[in-house]
């Protein structure tokens, strides 16, 4: 694969070191969706209808570690058509149409990093392309990343979202969370990792190093993360149900921590869930998956054999492996690379 266009948002997952033994799984969460149009309006102020249904979830956590994924994203607060995008490295999106449509600065970046992402919607190499915005006008849109190389042109649709932030998925006013002891642990690209704790004042999170403010800090889309409780407990959160598929990055070197943007866990999920065969090197790139009680013991390590999931011991075929929906899988990848999450919810786009 071209490593040439791969995705590095600032913050995404990095390397961590778990590796032990095998058994054992997890069982799936509870969901209820509350589906709604939500109108936009596009360049040249007509409605746009977009189904964004409302997610609300239970993240089932046991005492000690578990690893975990967000499953919903934050509601779309713009869609349009782009009427150009320019190659630079910092793309710009013109929006089409002559009608100034944006609040110019609404979507800058603040002092502390992005604060909301392009998602490409238009079928093709970059749909799911997710791109940090940096800056905004009346009617174009700079982001983070030169885009048309992912087949991103003058006549892709796109959204806007908020990026979830510790805050945004773990409130202050979650009563489910310790304050002063459960923390929630993020990995970054250059290998580094740091663990925010949750207060439970303020905006809930803080960096227990300096104890400075932490609840801006941004969690990706596909993006895992560790959460250590004290206690077994389920913690309920909030978002809506994203449709079409999702780019996510993975790192030459690194060990990536990802899992599947899937809210509809009214069914079982297994590895072969995550397509990874189709962006994965055969004989060459690994996914470890791990128990779920709190150990972080290593349940089992597959490489891809070009079409399918393989143990890497046995070389049995682990495509029908469980990986429940919020739980996440450790990636390990010769060179980097962009791993094409598949849709779990294909409306309202």
């Amino acid at each position: 694969m071209d490593s040439s266009n791969t995705l590095l948002p600032v913050g995404f997952v990095g390397s961590i070191i778990w590796m032990t033994v095998p058994p054992r799984k997890m069982s799936l969460l509870a969901l209820v969706l509350a589906a709604g149009w939500l109108p936009l309006r596009n360049a040249h102020g007509q409605t746009v209808q977009m189904l964004d249904p409302v997610g609300y979830n239970l993240l089932t956590l046991p005492a000690g570690n578990s690893i975990r994924v967000n499953p919903m994203v934050q509601a779309k607060v713009f869609q349009a058509i782009a009427g150009s995008v320019s190659s630079d490295p910092n793309s710009v999106i013109t929006v089409s149409g002559s009608a100034a449509v944006l609040a110019a600065g609404a979507y800058n970046e603040t002092a502390t990093g992005p604060a909301y992402y392009l998602e490409v919607l238009s079928t093709g190499s970059g749909q799911g392309l997710i791109a940090d915005v940096v800056s905004n006008t009346a009617n174009t849109i700079t982001v983070a990343q030169s885009i048309p190389g992912f087949g991103v042109s003058g006549t892709t649709t796109f959204c806007i979202r908020p990026h979830t932030t510790l805050s945004s998925l773990f409130p202050a006013s979650n009563s489910a969370l310790s304050p002063y002891v459960d923390t929630l642990e993020l990995f970054f690209p250059d290998g580094s990792s740091k663990a925010f704790l949750f207060t439970g004042v303020g905006s809930g999170w803080v960096d227990p190093g300096m104890y400075t403010d932490a609840g801006g800090v941004v969690i990706y889309p596909g993006q895992g993360f560790v959460m250590n409780v004290a206690t077994s407990k389920s913690v309920p959160i909030m978002g809506s149900v994203k449709a079409g598929p999702t780019i996510v990055p993975l790192y030459a070197g690194e060990v990536n921590l990802v899992g599947t943007i899937n809210s509809q866990s009214s069914g079982p999920q297994t590895l072969s869930s995550y397509a990874l065969p189709a962006s994965l090197v055969p004989n060459v790139d690994t996914a470890g998956t791990f128990v779920d009680d709190g150990s972080l013991d290593q349940e089992g390590s597959y490489m891809s054999n070009g079409t399918s999931m393989v143990d890497q011991v046995t070389l049995a075929i682990a495509d029908s492996e469980p990986v429940p929906p919020t739980e996440g899988v450790l990636v390990s990848v010769g060179q980097s690379e962009n791993w094409v999450m598949p849709s779990f919810f294909t409306s309202g786009q």
